[in-house]
C-alpha cells in the first residue's frame, strides 16, 4: 500500500457507477479479466504498491530526511526533455515544502553544450554551488564514470532513474533506485517514468519526517508533475502509470502551481466533464520539449517552479515563441528531407529504410522529422545532423512503423556506430561522417533480408467492430472512462460498416474532411463529419475522388475504420470521426 500520500480523500478519476456494454467488449478484446477490468475502474491510489520496494529506496528516504533537518544543500540534476524538466520541477517543490527555499539547487544539461546525462563537469558545476548532496532524475543510471568522479569528490550521489540499467556495472553511487536497475525489475513500478519515480523518493522521504515528528503537507498536487512527465514520455500506462496519471491530469484542475493552472487554461479541455490526455501529447508536452530541442530548457523549469504569476505568463510567451520556431524549422526540415528521399529513391536507394543527412540540420527536432518521414514513406527513417559535440561524427535519430523493431536491425550494424542506444521504436547514435554511405548500404541488406519485397504497412488492428447507430454522445462519454490514453492504453479504434461517403473537402496541409452517412433516406438518415489528417501524403490510399467514384459505380458501402471524438466550435458540440482507412466490402 502507498504510505500515506494524502492526508484528504480525493475525487476518484473514474466515477462512473456502471460500465457501459460496449466499453466492457473492448476490454475483453484487449484480452482483460473480469478482476483487471475491476482494477482498471479503481481510482484509489491506495491501491498501489509501496514505493519502498524500490531498491535503495529506504536508504535513500532515510538518509534525505536526516538531510533535510539538518539543512544540507540539495542539488536536483535532470534531463531537458519533459520528464527531466518535470522531474526537476516535482523534486523541488516537494524539498521547498520540508526545508524552505536557501538550500535547493537546480541543474540541467544543454543538449547542445554538455549532452544527455550526467558528466564529470556537471559534478564540478556541483560543487562549485556548494552543493552537498546530487540526486540526479530522469538520468544517471549509466553514469559510472562520473559517478566515480563525485565519490572522489566526496560528493554524495543519489541516483533516480527509469531507463535500461546497460553499464557494464552499477554506478557507484551512495543510492541508485531505479525499478529497471539489474537486480530489481519490479513488475508493477518498472514502467513508471523519471518523474514517476522522483515522485516515489518525495512519499518515501515524507514517511520517513512524519516519523521523526514533522508535518508535511498532502503531496496530491505533485501528481501534476507525474501526469505530465508520464504521458509525455510515452511511459507505459499499466495499472500503477493508469493510476498516477490519472490522478495528476485531474490534479492540474485545482493546482497551486501557478505555472501548471496556466498551462491548463492554455491548453487544457475545452469541456471539462472529463480529462483529455490529448493535451498533454499534442499541447503541453511539445511546449516544454521545444525550449531543451532549440537551446537551454531552464525557461521551461522556470515556468513549473515560478510562484509568481507575471513571470509565469513571460515565461509562457517565452515557450511559445520557442515553439513555433520549433514548427518552423521542423517543417523546413521534413520538407528538405522528404524531397531528398524522393530524388534519391528514383537512383535505387531508400528502397527497405530512408537514411538522410545534411550539416546544416538541428538536431534538436532530427527525432520528430524521422517520424514525419515514416508518417509520410512508411518505412524506418534515420536523420543525421552535425554532432555539435565531435568533430567529424554525426548525430542521428531513428523512428519506425508500427510494430516494427528498428533497435534490433540496427544492432546487426552496430560497429558502425561510435555511441548507439535506443529501444524497439526509437534509437539514437553517432557515427563518423564517412561512414553514412555503409550505414545506407548495410541497413537496406539487413532489412531486406527479412522483408524482400519491402517492410510491409501494419494494418490497424480495430478494438471492436460497431454500427453506425452506436454513434452517439452516451458512447462517446462511455468511452472518457477508459482515459487517460497513451502507451499501453490507446484511444480505441472502431471498424464501423456500412457507411457511405457522401461529400469530402480537401484542406490545407493534404488533411481531407469527409461526410458520412448511413446510407438511409426520411426519418432514419443520418450523416456524420469525419477527419483524415495528412492523407494525401500517405503512401498507398485511394485519393478521395476515385473512393467516390468507385463507391457510386459499384453502389457498395464502405466500411471505415477510425476513432470517435468531439468537435468544439463556437461552443457547438458534435461528434466526428477522426478516419484512419476505408475499407472495401471483400466481395467487391
Amino acid at each position: 500500500m502507498i504510505p500515506n500520500l494524502s492526508n484528504t480523500t480525493q475525487r476518484p478519476i473514474d466515477s462512473s457507477p456502471t460500465i457501459h456494454p460496449l466499453i466492457k467488449k473492448i476490454l475483453r478484446n484487449r484480452k482483460m479479466t473480469e478482476e483487471e477490468i475491476h482494477n482498471f475502474f479503481n481510482g484509489s491510489l491506495s491501491v498501489l504498491p509501496s514505493f519502498y520496494e524500490m531498491k535503495d529506496m529506504p536508504k535513500a528516504a532515510e538518509f534525505l530526511a536526516g538531510a533535510i533537518l539538518e539543512k544540507k544543500q540539495i542539488g536536483i540534476y535532470g534531463d531537458y526533455d519533459v520528464d527531466g524538466t518535470t522531474s526537476c520541477a516535482l523534486l523541488i517543490h516537494f524539498l521547498k515544502l520540508c526545508e524552505g527555499n536557501e538550500n535547493i539547487h537546480a541543474l540541467q544539461p544543454s543538449r547542445f553544450k554538455e549532452g544527455y546525462g550526467l558528466h564529470e563537469s556537471s559534478i564540478d558545476d556541483a560543487i562549485a554551488k556548494g552543493i552537498e548532496i546530487l540526486i540526479t532524475v530522469d538520468c544517471g543510471i549509466t553514469a559510472v564514470s562520473p559517478a566515480a568522479y563525485a565519490k572522489e569528490k566526496n560528493l554524495t550521489l543519489i541516483i533516480t532513474d527509469h531507463h535500461q540499467d546497460i553499464a557494464p556495472t552499477l554506478p557507484d553511487a551512495f543510492a541508485v533506485i531505479n525499478p529497471n536497475r539489474r537486480d530489481d525489475g519490479h513488475p508493477q513500478l518498472g514502467a513508471i517514468a523519471g518523474v514517476g519515480v522522483a515522485f516515489a523518493l518525495s512519499v518515501c522521504i515524507r514517511q520517513e519526517l512524519m516519523k521523526r515528528g514533522k508535518t508535511i503537507p498532502s503531496l496530491y498536487p505533485l501528481l501534476a508533475f507525474v501526469g505530465l512527465g508520464s504521458l509525455a514520455d510515452l511511459a507505459k500506462l499499466n495499472f500503477v502509470n493508469r493510476l498516477l496519471v490519472g490522478h495528476g491530469l485531474r490534479a492540474m484542475e485545482k493546482t497551486p502551481y501557478p505555472g501548471v493552472r496556466l498551462l491548463y487554461e492554455t491548453y487544457g479541455p475545452s469541456t471539462k466533464e472529463y480529462i483529455k490526455s490529448d493535451m498533454v501529447g499534442f499541447g503541453i508536452g511539445p511546449l516544454i520539449n521545444a525550449k531543451g530541442r532549440m537551446e537551454h530548457p531552464e525557461s521551461a523549469l522556470k515556468l513549473l517552479t515560478s510562484h509568481d504569476e507575471v513571470e509565469c505568463q513571460n515565461l509562457l510567451q517565452e515557450l511559445q515563441i520557442i515553439n513555433q520556431q520549433r514548427k518552423d524549422k521542423q517543417k523546413q526540415m521534413a520538407e528538405e528531407a522528404i524531397k531528398i528521399v524522393e530524388r534519391e529513391t528514383n537512383s535505387g536507394e531508400h528502397s527497405h529504410s530512408i537514411v538522410v543527412y545534411r550539416s546544416d540540420w538541428h538536431e534538436g527536432v532530427i527525432g520528430i522529422v524521422a517520424s514525419k518521414l515514416v508518417d509520410h514513406f512508411a518505412k524506418p527513417a534515420l536523420v543525421f545532423a552535425k554532432d555539435a559535440h565531435t568533430q567529424g561524427l554525426i548525430k542521428g535519430s531513428a523512428r519506425a512503423p508500427k510494430g516494427f523493431n528498428i533497435f534490433q536491425y540496427l544492432e546487426l550494424i552496430k560497429p558502425l556506430f561510435h555511441k548507439f542506444g535506443g529501444h524497439s521504436a526509437a534509437a539514437g547514435m553517432t557515427l563518423p561522417e564517412d561512414s553514412l554511405l555503409d550505414l545506407k548500404v548495410q541497413l537496406n541488406q539487413v532489412i531486406e533480408k527479412d522483408f524482400p519485397t519491402g517492410v510491409p504497412s501494419l494494418l490497424v488492428d480495430p478494438d471492436l467492430e460497431i454500427q453506425f447507430e452506436d454513434i452517439t454522445f452516451e458512447f462517446f462519454m462511455a468511452l472518457q472512462t477508459l482515459e487517460p490514453f497513451g502507451n499501453g492504453n490507446p484511444a480505441p479504434i472502431f471498424k464501423i460498416k456500412d457507411i457511405v461517403l457522401e461529400d469530402f473537402t480537401i484542406l490545407r496541409g493534404g488533411h481531407l474532411q469527409w461526410m458520412l452517412g448511413n446510407g438511409k433516406t426520411g426519418f432514419g438518415k443520418r450523416a456524420i463529419k469525419g477527419i483524415s489528417f495528412f492523407y494525401l501524403s500517405r503512401p498507398g490510399k485511394m485519393g478521395p475522388q476515385q473512393l467516390l467514384d468507385l463507391q457510386n459505380k459499384q453502389k457498395i458501402k464502405l466500411n471505415v475504420i477510425a476513432k470517435i471524438s468531439e468537435n468544439i466550435y463556437r461552443e457547438k458540440r458534435s461528434l466526428q470521426l477522426e478516419v484512419m482507412d476505408f475499407i472495401l466490402p471483400a466481395t467487391h
